[in-house]
């Protein structure tokens, strides 16, 4: 019997979860944030996922958790130029505004050490930050 299951990764292991899951036969492969792999499959291959350089963390997940994905996944989509966003740099997160969006890529003009930098990144990895009007 098919389970849902959700995976943890560091951002370039999730490719090779993909690739692996693809083998296993697993079927609904979703990336429904970055860092976190989202697929049906089989309760065996578990033990064999865990072992793939970069995953952290392999649990079952139940259809309400899976619901709760989805819906963050449509919110991704409304990321919008002027929108106000936070990026992964490395170990930090950096906070900014949507300067320019082109083929699946967002700049985003935010401060570093007080500078003004511009940052080119995949949509994906943007999050819509909400901030108190005091901010901004």
């Amino acid at each position: 019997m098919l389970h849902w299951y959700v995976a943890e990764v560091a951002l370039p292991s999730a490719r090779r979860l993909e690739r692996q899951l693809l083998r296993l036969g697993a079927t609904d492969i979703q990336v429904p944030v970055p860092g976190y792999v989202l697929w049906q499959g089989d309760a065996t291959w578990e033990g064999q996922l865990r072992t793939i350089n970069g995953v952290r963390l392999v649990s079952i997940v139940g259809q309400e958790e899976v619901q709760q994905m989805d819906s963050g996944k449509s919110r991704q989509a409304e990321v919008g130029v002027g929108a106000t966003v936070s990026v992964p740099c490395g170990s930090m997160r950096v906070v900014g505004r949507v300067d320019a969006m082109k083929d699946g890529k967002a700049t985003i003009v935010a401060a570093l050490f007080g500078r003004p930098i511009k940052v080119t990144v995949p949509q994906t990895q943007v999050t819509v930050v909400e901030l108190p009007e005091v901010w901004q």
